[in-house]
C-alpha cells in the first residue's frame, strides 16, 4: 500500500485531464528506510506522435538515475528532483528510476501509455529533425488556454535547436475569436498577424469555440522540414458544461429572469451589487457566474475564489461590460479579485472574461492576481479584462508562492497563466502595470499603457518566467527611468543570505524566503521565453526592454530568449531599445524606429555581478534615426568588452544626419570573441541610403528596401528562415535587415 502520508508531505501533484498515476513505495518497517520517491508522467497517456513530461522527487536520496525510458537523462548522479520532456512517443514506454540514499535504494517505474485509435500523421525528413510536442492539456471548457512546448525537439543540423530551427504552429482554429476576430488587433503587425498561427519553440492559444482542433507543427532547419499533426485538443461548450442551475445570472439593480435578456434558460438568478459577496457565495466548482452588462458592482473588500475549477466568471446581456468599482483599500496588496489560498496548492481551471475593473486611483488597489492570503494557481485565463486606475493592473507575482513553499513544505506554483486581449490604463497612482511570474505563461494581444507617469514604474515586469510567450501586445509609456519589459530571475548571490538555485539551499531563518523555491523556480533561471510581434513604445527611459538582473548587485540569470519581429518606437529622450545581460539570446527581424533620438537599438553587456552576456545572436534587424545633433554619437548596436561569443550579422541601419566622429554602426569595447559580418558599415550608416520604401520610415512597411538598395542580396547565410512578415528567407541571396525583398 502506498505511503500516502509521504506523498502528501512532498506535495507533488499533476494537473491533467487524463489520469496521472503517482507511485510511491511503502516505508520499510525497520527503523531506517530507503529514500521516499515519487515519479510522475504528465500526461500519463498520450496520443501517438506526442510527448509527456517526466518528473521525479526524492527525500533522503544522494543520487538518482534512470535505468529505462526513451529520452531519459543518462547521468548516473541526477539531483533529487527534476524533470524532462520525452521525445515523441509512438508506443507505450516505461520509465524506471533508482534513487539511492544512506539507508538503501528505491526503484520506481511509470509507463506512458498510448491513447488507442488516435489519428496521427507525420511528414518530412524525420531522420534530420526529431520533434517533441507537449501540450499543457488536451481538453477543457471554452475559453480554453493551452500552452504548447516543443523545446525537446532535436536536429542533426544544429546544437541550438531552440534558436536555429523555425517552428510554425497552426492551431486548427482559422475562425479565431468570435469576439475579436481572426487577427490580432494589437502588436507590430496589427490586423495582419493571425490568431491561428504562431512561431517559436513555445507557443500558446486560447480556443474560444467548442470543437476538436488538430494542431499542426512544422519545423525547418532551412533544408529539412518536418510536420506533425498528431495533437488534438477537445474544447467543450460552456453552455453545456454549465447548463441549467450551474449558471448564475447576477444583476446589481434588479432580479434577472432566466431565458431573458441574455441570461441562459434554467440559470439561477441573483440580485447582488457587491462583487465580493457574489464571488464568495456562488464561485464554486463547476459553476459559471455571469454579471449583467451595463451594471456597476461595488468592491469594498478583496473578492477571492478558493474552490478549484472548472469555473467561469463573465458577462451576460448587451451593452457595456459589467463594471466592478473598488473603494479605497486599507491593505496595500489587496487585489479586486484573487485566487486560491495557502491550503489549496492544487487550485486550477478558472477563466475570467469580459469585465471592467476600476481601482479609482486607490493607492492600495490592484487588479486581478495573487492577494496577501492567496496560494498557488494553475490554468488561469483572463480574457478581455479592462483594469484601470490600479496600482498594479494584473499581479500574479511569485513572492507569496515562494514564502509558502519555504515555510510549510508546500508545493505551490503559478502555471499556465493566460492574460489575453486585455487592457490596462494607468492612473495617477499606477506603479507597475503588470507584475507576473510563472511557468508556461501566455501574455497575448494586450494593450498595456503605463501612462509615462513620473511616479510610475515598469509597464510589464516578469521577476521569473520559465517557458513563456509575450506576443502581439502593445506595451507603452513606462514611468520615468523604467522599462517597457523588465525580465529577470531569482537571485543567486550567497551574500544575500537567500536560497541559491544552483545548490538548492533552503532559506535559513531570516533569509529572503520570497526570492526562490525549488517547487516554483526549478533551476533558478528564467528561460525559454519568446518575445515576438509586439509594438513597444518607449518614454523617458534608459532601457526600453531589459533582459537580465534587476540591478548590478543581483546575480540573476536569464537564458534562451527569442526576441523577434517586434517594432520598437522611441521618443526624443529614449536612450536604448533593448539591453541584454543574459545568455543564449537571439534578436532577429526587429524594427527599431528611433525617431529623432540617438537611442541605441541593442546593447549587449554585463550589468554587475552576474555572468557576462554570452552566446547572443543579433541577426537581420533594421534601425533608423533622424537624430541631427553633432554633440552626441549614434551607436545602433553596442557590444560590451566583457561579453563572449557574440554574433552580429545582416543588420541594416541608417542615421543620415549623424555627423559626430564617434558614430559607429557597431560599437565594441574590445573584441571578445565577436563575429560581425554583412552589416551596414559606418560610412553607409550616415552616407548611403538603404533606399527604404519611405524615407524617413515611420511604420514597419516603410523599412522595406527598394530595388536599388545595397541591402538586397547583401546578407550572409545564417539560421534565420523568415522575415518580419514571415516571408521565407532567403529568396536567392539573403537580404540585410528585417524585411526580405522577393
Amino acid at each position: 500500500m502506498p505511503n500516502v502520508q509521504t506523498i502528501a508531505r512532498l506535495g507533488v501533484y499533476s494537473r491533467v485531464l487524463f489520469t496521472t498515476l503517482v507511485i510511491a513505495l511503502c516505508a520499510s518497517p525497520v527503523a531506517t528506510a530507503a529514500p521516499a520517491v515519487i515519479l510522475v508522467a504528465n500526461p500519463a497517456s498520450v496520443m501517438p506522435g506526442t510527448s509527456s513530461t517526466i518528473t521525479w522527487s526524492a527525500i533522503g536520496s544522494t543520487a538518482c538515475r534512470f535505468t529505462s525510458g526513451a529520452g531519459a537523462p543518462s547521468s548516473m548522479t541526477l539531483a533529487a528532483n527534476g524533470s524532462f520532456n520525452t521525445p515523441v512517443l509512438n508506443d507505450a514506454v516505461t520509465y524506471t528510476i533508482n534513487c539511492t540514499g544512506p539507508d538503501g535504494t528505491r526503484t520506481l517505474s511509470r509507463t506512458v501509455s498510448q491513447i488507442k485509435g488516435a489519428a496521427c500523421a507525420n511528414s518530412g525528413t524525420m531522420d534530420s529533425i526529431s520533434l517533441s510536442i507537449v501540450p499543457s492539456r488536451y481538453r477543457g471548457i471554452a475559453p480554453l488556454g493551452v500552452f504548447f512546448d516543443a523545446t525537446g525537439t532535436k536536429a542533426a543540423a544544429t546544437p541550438r535547436p531552440y534558436h536555429d530551427l523555425e517552428y510554425r504552429w497552426d492551431f486548427g482554429d482559422a475562425s479565431g475569436s468570435p469576439v475579436s476576430g481572426s487577427t490580432w488587433n494589437t502588436g507590430s503587425r496589427a490586423n495582419i498577424s493571425s490568431r491561428n498561427m504562431a512561431t517559436g519553440p513555445v507557443a500558446a492559444h486560447v480556443f474560444e469555440s467548442s470543437g476538436t482542433y488538430t494542431i499542426v507543427l512544422t519545423v525547418t532547419d532551412g533544408t529539412n522540414t518536418i510536420s506533425n499533426r498528431c495533437v488534438q485538443i477537445k474544447v467543450e461548450d460552456p453552455d453545456s458544461a454549465y447548463a441549467g442551475t450551474k449558471t448564475f445570472c447576477i444583476s446589481a439593480q434588479s432580479m434577472p429572469a432566466a431565458g431573458s435578456g441574455g441570461c441562459p434558460d434554467g440559470a439561477q438568478t441573483v440580485q447582488q451589487s457587491s462583487f465580493p459577496e457574489a464571488i464568495a457565495s456562488y464561485a464554486k466548482t463547476g459553476r459559471r457566474l455571469l454579471f449583467k452588462r451595463g451594471d456597476t458592482f461595488t468592491s469594498t473588500t478583496e473578492a477571492r475564489i478558493t474552490a478549484t475549477g472548472p469555473g467561469s466568471v463573465g458577462a451576460y446581456g448587451s451593452g457595456a461590460l459589467p463594471l466592478i468599482q473598488m473603494a479605497t483599500s486599507s491593505n496595500e496588496s489587496s487585489p479586486v479579485l484573487s485566487f486560491s489560498s495557502r491550503d489549496t496548492p492544487k487550485f486550477s481551471d478558472w477563466r475570467v472574461m469580459d469585465l471592467v475593473f476600476d481601482g479609482i486611483n486607490g493607492v492600495n488597489n490592484n487588479g486581478p492576481g495573487i492577494g496577501p492570503t492567496s496560494g498557488g494557481v494553475s490554468q488561469i485565463t483572463l480574457l478581455r479584462i479592462s483594469s484601470h486606475n490600479m496600482a498594479t493592473s494584473f499581479g500574479f507575482g511569485g513572492d507569496l508562492i515562494n514564502y509558502w513553499n519555504n515555510h510549510d513544505s508546500s508545493r505551490h506554483t503559478i502555471d499556465q497563466l493566460f492574460i489575453v486581449d486585455s487592457i490596462s490604463i494607468a492612473g495617477q497612482n499606477t506603479v507597475t502595470s503588470c507584475y507576473n511570474a510563472g511557468n508556461r505563461v501566455a501574455f497575448l494581444g494586450n494593450d498595456i499603457d503605463g501612462g509615462g507617469n513620473p511616479r510610475g514604474s515598469h509597464v510589464t515586469r516578469f521577476p521569473y518566467l520559465s517557458k513563456a510567450v509575450i506576443s502581439n501586445n502593445v506595451l507603452s509609456r513606462p514611468g520615468y527611468d523604467r522599462n517597457i519589459i523588465k525580465l529577470h530571475a531569482p537571485y543567486w548571490n550567497a551574500t544575500e543570505a537567500t536560497p541559491n538555485p544552483l545548490a538548492k539551499i533552503p532559506p535559513s531563518s531570516g533569509a529572503d524566503s520570497t526570492n526562490y523555491s525549488a517547487a516554483f523556480n526549478g533551476d533558478g533561471y528564467s528561460k525559454q521565453i519568446v518575445i515576438s510581434d509586439n509594438k513597444l513604445i518607449d518614454h523617458a527611459n534608459p532601457w526600453g526592454v531589459s533582459i537580465g538582473p534587476q540591478n548590478s548587485g543581483k546575480d540573476e540569470r536569464v537564458k534562451d530568449v527569442l526576441v523577434e519581429r517586434n517594432w520598437f518606437v522611441a521618443t526624443a529622450s529614449s536612450q536604448s531599445f533593448i539591453t541584454i545581460w543574459a545568455a543564449e539570446t537571439t534578436i532577429r527581424n526587429n524594427i527599431f524606429s528611433a525617431g529623432t533620438s540617438n537611442a541605441s537599438g541593442v546593447i549587449i553587456t554585463q550589468r554587475g555581478i552576474e555572468p557576462a552576456a554570452t552566446n547572443v545572436r543579433l541577426y537581420n534587424n533594421s534601425y533608423f534615426t533622424a537624430y541631427r545633433s553633432s554633440s552626441n554619437e549614434v551607436l545602433p548596436f553596442q557590444i560590451g568588452k566583457s561579453t563572449s561569443n557574440i554574433s552580429v550579422k545582416n543588420n541594416l541601419a541608417y542615421a543620415p544626419y549623424s555627423y559626430n566622429s564617434l558614430t559607429r554602426t557597431i560599437s565594441t569595447a574590445g573584441k571578445s570573441s565577436l563575429i560581425e559580418s554583412n552589416n551596414t558599415t559606418t560610412k553607409q550608416l550616415y552616407g548611403m541610403s538603404p533606399s527604404f520604401s519611405s524615407n524617413p520610415p515611420s511604420k514597419p512597411e516603410d523599412f522595406k528596401p527598394t530595388k536599388d538598395s545595397y541591402a538586397i542580396g547583401g546578407g550572409t547565410s545564417i539560421p534565420v528562415w523568415s522575415d518580419f512578415y514571415l516571408n521565407t528567407r532567403p529568396q536567392g541571396i539573403i537580404d540585410m535587415g528585417a524585411i526580405e525583398v522577393p
